[in-house]
């Protein structure tokens, strides 16, 4: 099992707030995304290193772009 890193968990935190912002079921997130559901699970709960096809895929569902995406997880890793 991987160890739970400062990034995985910036990375899981910001795809579960903004999942939530726009009421998506992991389930209905999996649907439009093409990203499973138990994927999307570990992401959000830091047990897996999401790969950058996965973000990109899960990014594009969000209506959100990579990058602006991967700036606010870590904009909001540094205010912790």
């Amino acid at each position: 099992m991987e160890a739970i890193t400062a990034v995985d968990q910036a990375i899981g935190d910001k795809l579960r707030g903004l999942r939530a912002e726009r009421r998506l079921s992991q389930g209905k997130l999996a649907e439009i995304s093409g990203v499973s559901e138990s994927t999307i699970y570990r992401i959000e709960k830091a047990t897996l290193s999401a790969r950058m096809g996965q973000l990109d895929a899960l990014c594009a569902a969000l209506d959100i772009d990579l990058y602006d995406f991967l700036k606010a997880a870590f904009a909001e890793r540094g205010r912790s």
